[in-house]
């Protein structure tokens, strides 16, 4: 049997592969910077270190959410032709991600100032249009086989786990409905981001690239 041609992806979507795992990159630095100041802040003598990690950790949860944008073109282009439900993926991707980006860098830069310009519940909005994104695009890449079904699964639980997070802390209640699934959350910036990142990056056999 005769192996078929190989024609790698766009470059597009070979730029959002490597936003995935940047984004994972910068969601695991994240992590570590959280469990190190958290252990530091505990001792009273490093309190004058508190506002270093807000702004640190600020600055990484930004860089992380903002790094979806790219990974949401990348998906956006490999589902060629697009469709209305795609299109409209896509735009939830970038204003949900521009609003939490926006919002959380407007946080950083005002924290310890006496003038407020938080606007209260913004960031969580964007999340949720992040997560019913992260629905839609893994819902119809699934549809037409363009990725596989439990790397799609895998995408769905993470808007899934964003979106009940999100609407819980809105509410005032991160155990939203008394059910918490904040794990669904790093699961998709250090799960799901780099597994999608490897299927991105496989060449397509030539009869199933559009041209």
């Amino acid at each position: 049997m005769v192996p078929l041609p190989e024609k790698s992806r766009d470059g597009l979507v070979k730029l959002a592969a490597y936003a995935a795992f940047a984004g994972a990159g910068v969601s695991l630095l994240n992590a570590v910077l959280t469990f190190a100041f958290t252990r530091a802040l505990r001792d009273p003598s490093n309190a004058a270190l508190e506002p270093i990690f807000q702004a640190l950790h600020g600055i990484s949860f930004a860089a992380s959410w903002g790094l979806l944008v790219l990974v949401g073109v990348g998906l956006y282009r490999i589902a060629r032709p697009p469709t209305s439900v795609s299109k409209i993926g896509l735009a939830m991707a970038i204003i949900g991600v521009t609003v939490v980006v926006l919002s959380t860098l407007v946080n950083v830069a005002t924290a310890g100032i006496a003038i407020d310009l938080q606007l209260p519940h913004v960031t969580e909005a964007g999340q949720v249009l992040v997560a019913l994104w992260l629905v839609l695009a893994n819902s119809e890449l699934r549809r037409r086989g363009f990725l596989s079904g439990w790397l799609t699964s895998a995408g769905i639980v993470f808007g899934v786990g964003v979106a009940w997070t999100s609407i819980g802390l809105w509410l005032g209640n991160p155990r939203f409905l008394g059910i918490s699934l904040d794990l669904l959350v790093p699961f998709g910036f250090l799960i799901w981001q780099p597994w999608l990142g490897i299927a991105l990056l496989r060449p397509l056999p030539v009869t199933d690239v559009e041209t």
